[in-house]
């Protein structure tokens, strides 16, 4: 995990819970973080502040985005949007627990296997890791340049991370995507006992990395899968939870940054 959370470019971001289809991997399992200083691993805390845009949130009876496609075919794939919006709004500011699906919205009956998430290619963060009575605080500058706090009432400073590629300056295989190491613009994500599909994409959604990567395109496999028949009254409830990877030396933190983007996810009838 050393060289993930060194590599600004390479940003893990990922749909995981128990609604979306599990296969442990150990090697790639992250734990919660304890009062001990990590030693040459990563760990897992809370942020202290969490800011992701969301612009479209649908399901889909076939997968949209599958590798032989350079756009998502959402119509083909027959899908149901929950919610659009290009300019992106704020989490924080969206009912992720009210996504309703009711008799105003149009439904190809049958099983729906797939969610699928767009964000701003924007994530604004920041973080603070305890131990004993030490306490390490993320600063403006980013996931490296971290300060060791000298009193408790410094906040942590937000900084922003964004996905350039998979595979970095040096193009290099990233060990989390298991299609062969990752393409610039796509990675099917193993960690944390979880799979997804991870794209970047411009601003008409087309496949794309670099400075041309607008927004990220997510891909979970549902499970267990919703059948949806028309008529039907109810709603997808999703939870954020807003996860940072802290890796230090045993002696010190030396990086703070975004982990794989994790939700909770439920459907519900009226």
């Amino acid at each position: 995990m050393k060289n993930i959370s060194k590599k600004k470019l390479i940003l893990m971001v990922l749909l995981t819970s128990s609604f979306f289809k599990n296969k442990i991997i150990a090697e790639n399992f992250i734990l919660p973080c304890t009062n001990e200083i990590p030693d040459q691993v990563a760990c897992l805390i809370n942020a202290s502040s969490y800011d992701i845009k969301i612009s479209k949130i649908d399901i889909c009876q076939d997968n949209p985005f599958p590798v032989f496609r350079s756009i998502p075919d959402f119509n083909g794939s027959k899908c149901i949007n929950l919610f659009n919006n290009k300019n992106s709004i704020s989490s924080e500011k969206i009912d992720l627990k009210q996504l309703k699906i009711d008799n105003n919205t149009k439904i190809n009956e049958g099983d729906y296997k797939y969610l699928t998430l767009i964000l701003k290619n924007e994530f604004i963060i920041s973080g603070e890791f305890k131990s004993n009575n030490k306490r390490w605080i993320t600063t403006k500058k980013g996931p490296k340049d971290i300060l060791l706090a000298k009193d408790n009432f410094t906040s942590p400073s937000k900084f922003k991370e964004k996905l350039n590629n998979w595979r970095g300056q040096s193009n290099l295989d990233n060990k989390y995507c298991k299609n062969n190491g990752g393409t610039y613009s796509r990675c099917d994500i193993e960690y944390n006992g979880d799979e997804t599909s991870v794209i970047g994409v411009d601003t008409n959604y087309i496949e794309t990395y670099g400075n041309k990567t607008k927004y990220i395109f997510y891909i979970g496999e549902l499970s267990p899968q919703i059948n949806l028949k028309n008529n039907l009254n109810g709603y997808l409830s999703l939870k954020i939870n807003k996860n940072l990877e802290v890796y230090g030396n045993g002696n010190f933190i030396k990086s703070i940054s975004i982990a794989p983007l994790s939700f909770k996810a439920s459907y519900q009838k009226n």
